[in-house]
């Protein structure tokens, strides 16, 4: 058996950042994805696994969509710690309180909810849990939560690195072997 424990996801947001940031055409606000496929980013076969999609751009928000590929397991809850660069993306907060994380479609079909946190000593890492307390419910296929980042004032256009260190829980809250992937 193969345990993945952490993955590097990057991606490139020139074309998303253009409008803010100058680096090509492009402009405007967009919505976030409701569905990504995530079929290509299948390493393991067999392993559920985490995707963060490619953003969309709104005044200075970045919006992330986090995809789940169950890959035939049972999987009712995840919990996830994402890392990123301090200095291109910053938590939202909403007073003292975390506001980056919002449930996606697959999530909320499986009646999930999303807790989300800081840490209390590193600004660039945001924990999220997909729970349902006493709830038994496996996680289809889809986008599970929408992961939402205030973009640094002079971020520069190119490939931003996130560290993903997923875990789940099957409905006898046995651990799930899990990867988080680009």
């Amino acid at each position: 058996m193969i345990t993945i424990k952490r993955a590097v996801t990057t991606f490139m947001v020139c074309a998303a950042l253009s409008t803010i940031l100058g680096c090509g055409g492009g402009g405007g606000s967009a919505v976030a994805p409701t569905s990504v496929d995530i079929s290509r980013y299948q390493t393991v076969a067999g392993v559920p696994s985490l995707v963060i999609g490619t953003p969309t751009i709104s005044g200075t928000v970045a919006t992330f969509p986090l995809s789940f590929s169950a890959q035939g397991k049972s999987v009712v809850g995840i919990d996830t710690v994402i890392s990123f660069k301090s200095d291109v993306f910053a938590l939202i907060m909403n007073g003292t309180a975390v506001d980056s994380a919002s449930a996606g479609a697959a999530a909320t079909e499986a009646g999930k909810q999303i807790n989300q946190s800081k840490s209390a000593t590193q600004s660039d890492v945001l924990r999220i849990a997909i729970i349902d307390l006493g709830g038994k419910k496996a996680i289809a296929d889809g986008v599970i939560a929408y992961i939402r980042l205030s973009l640094a004032s002079g971020s520069l256009p190119g490939s931003y690195a996130f560290t993903i260190v997923p875990t789940a829980t099957d409905a006898n809250a046995a651990p799930t072997v899990i990867t988080g992937t680009n």
